[in-house]
């Protein structure tokens, strides 16, 4: 590309001496540029090829750097799982381990995995953060604490009434914010590489909406869940329109044999619940109402 860049400069160079005469100033009837426009136009458009070709080498640099740079962060991925595997770690531990070393040596985390000096200052790095998550679970069990004295004292804002329903749901489960913390206990590092897969290409599946209301509601639905984890539903139904929503499970239950699950609303559209509800309302009050025109 340079080269043609050189050879139309030469050109065009190589033209003017030609048709210097013909380009001249005429004082009596101004100024005649003649040749002189189209070499202004070739420099224009020679300047613009190579401002194209400046651009597209230096975005097709900048990709091969990236893909370089991904291909040389994965082989140091696998060889520091590798390597870790070797020394004794499961798979979810030398995960783990490789993102501290990745913060204490960017460039080199297998070293400090090597040698035992590495591995000393990985041993001072953990106790530093097992301290100040100690302090971080001192604290939360005084939060805890203090919202348990508050739910036996039954200290509450005035709920919305609950609305029963019986209307089909999709129900997919989401990663609680627990589950991306950077230490999980044993049992949830086991079961990182399902985590992962939460909410993302997992199949959705299908429930019964029990009850509802601006808080809440209750969802039977073949998951197993506990308290604290989260949840997204959107409405199975066609003439009744709900979209996704998030929820935090309360807590779970069994009746009649199936698997009750009470949520709390997590950051709802209140304008679209409200519609679903208003809803809901008219069809529980709608055959009561037909019934009492009829008499």
């Amino acid at each position: 590309m340079q080269r043609l860049i050189r050879l139309i400069a030469i050109v065009c160079l190589t033209q003017i001496p030609a048709h210097a005469q013909r380009t001249y100033l005429k004082f009596d009837q101004g100024m005649d540029l003649g040749f002189a426009k189209w070499i202004m136009l070739v420099g224009i458009l020679v300047g613009l090829a190579h401002l194209t070709y400046w651009f597209m080498t230096k975005h097709l640099k900048e990709s091969r750097a990236r893909a370089r740079t991904a291909s040389t962060k994965a082989q140091r991925s696998h060889a520091f799982e590798e390597r870790a595997t070797a020394l004794g770690f499961r798979q979810g531990e030398a995960r783990t381990v490789e993102r501290i070393a990745m913060r204490l040596s960017p460039k080199t985390p297998l070293n400090l995995l090597n040698s035992a000096n590495g591995r000393e200052y990985l041993v001072g790095d953990l106790d530093k953060r097992i301290a100040k998550r100690q302090g971080e679970v001192r604290v939360l069990e005084k939060l805890k604490a203090r919202l348990v004295v508050l739910r036996d004292q039954d200290v509450h804002e005035r709920e919305t009434p609950r609305i029963e329903a019986n209307l089909a749901v999709w129900v997919l489960r989401r990663r609680s914010p627990v589950e991306t913390e950077l230490f999980d206990d044993e049992d949830a590092t086991d079961s990182e590489d399902e985590a992962d897969g939460l909410g993302e290409g997992m199949d959705s599946i299908a429930g019964r909406l029990l009850d509802i209301s601006e808080g809440g509601a209750a969802i039977s639905v073949d998951i197993n869940l506990s308290r604290g984890d989260r949840i997204q539903f959107w409405s199975a139904e066609s003439t009744w329109i709900l979209g996704e929503t998030r929820a935090g499970v309360l807590n779970t239950a069994t009746r009649d044999g199936e698997k009750v699950v009470h949520v709390y609303f997590v950051d709802p559209d209140l304008r679209e619940l409200r519609l679903a509800l208003a809803d809901l309302r008219e069809r529980s009050s709608g055959p009561a109402g037909n019934e009492e025109d009829s008499e």
